[in-house]
């Protein structure tokens, strides 16, 4: 008898920790008394239906002021419009940066090169949602002034940073892949809050290890000796094996 419940077991476990969305609620350093609340989402990768709800309906109840997206929305081109129509559903401004995803993945061991003009275009044309590539974009919460910049995918090597804001009271950073850090660090460019994705915990991983390019880096947030804090998050979508382990897809939402 054991030998059927096992398996079973073992089915039961990654099914849940492959399709049920954490929301990991995390407070920060207030600015007022009133607290500005953001959402960061990444690496959907056309995954938008969980055991514990829709994406935009888990968003929605958390009411935030905005919502930030650190690429890799689709695995695939036949995905975008669903996804594209999820996000807009979202009852706030979403904020875009774009991943490798959105410009070439690999099905069936094929590779397969996106139209990225056609995934500029459906972003643009939505109504709610705001692309960001080597941009910089402002929302004033509160009376709170914001800064949030996106980065092109430095995967590519196309990332660059320019702006001409005035003074903001709390800048943050978007970029897909941890690697960015590489080019802030070099610049000098500073910022309260750094958000990317790529890395998705691992995916699969035995304990607190995994192995791969990115596994020098963290997973979660990282606060440094000047305040700044430098997330990585898990994302919530699978590439190549539709399984996760140790690496619960989330939603990370911070009050400030």
């Amino acid at each position: 008898m054991i030998i059927y419940v096992i398996p079973i077991v073992i089915i039961i476990y990654l099914y849940i920790t492959t399709n049920y969305i954490r929301i990991n609620k995390i407070n920060l350093v207030s600015l007022k008394k009133h607290k500005m609340k953001y959402l960061h989402i990444t690496d959907i990768h056309g995954k938008l239906k969980f055991i514990n709800g829709r994406l935009f309906k888990l968003v929605n109840q958390e009411k935030p002021d905005f919502v930030l997206l650190t690429g890799d929305m689709i695995n695939k081109l036949s995905e975008l419009d669903k996804v594209i129509k999820e996000l807009n559903n979202i009852e706030c401004r979403v904020y875009i940066v774009l991943g490798n995803y959105e410009r070439e993945s690999y099905n069936s061991g094929h590779k397969e090169i996106h139209d990225f003009i056609k995934i500029k275009n459906a972003i643009n044309s939505a109504e709610n949602l705001t692309l960001l590539i080597n941009k910089e974009a402002v929302e004033v919460i509160d009376g709170i002034k914001v800064s949030i910049y996106g980065f092109d995918n430095s995967i590519y090597g196309n990332e660059s940073y320019s702006t001409n804001s005035k003074q903001c009271d709390y800048k943050i950073l978007l970029a897909h892949s941890p690697s960015i850090i590489n080019l802030i660090n070099d610049k000098n460019i500073n910022y309260n809050h750094l958000l990317v994705g790529h890395t998705h915990g691992g995916q699969i991983r035995l304990g607190n290890i995994y192995r791969n390019e990115y596994s020098r880096f963290h997973t979660g947030d990282l606060l440094d000796d000047n305040g700044r804090i430098f997330t990585i998050n898990k994302g919530i979508g699978t590439t190549r094996i539709p399984i996760r382990l140790n690496a619960t897809p989330e939603i990370r939402c911070y009050k400030v």
